[in-house]
């Protein structure tokens, strides 16, 4: 298990929240085109670290908390940026 995996781990117990959701990330790039943002934007606007937001983003997944940040830094619903099933 490396660095990224203790704390993401460490994230999830801490957090409260466990629910996972499997994020779209065609989506959140072509929403994150369209503003006109970089990633560390997307990220500050989320009130996240530039680093996390990578991690998420190549894992595909997020806490219901990090969906709901993400998804009001880009202007959609939560649910445009998750994958379903």
């Amino acid at each position: 298990m490396n660095y990224y995996q203790r704390k993401y781990t460490k994230r999830d117990r801490e957090g409260g929240e466990n629910h996972r959701m499997k994020l779209n990330t065609l989506e959140i790039d072509l929403a994150r085109a369209k503003l006109g943002v970089s990633q560390t934007e997307l990220a500050e606007a989320a009130g996240i670290s530039r680093v996390w937001l990578g991690i998420l983003l190549k894992r595909g997944e997020a806490s219901a908390d990090i969906v709901v940040k993400l998804a009001a830094a880009l202007g959609v619903s939560p649910g445009e940026i998750i994958n379903e099933g």
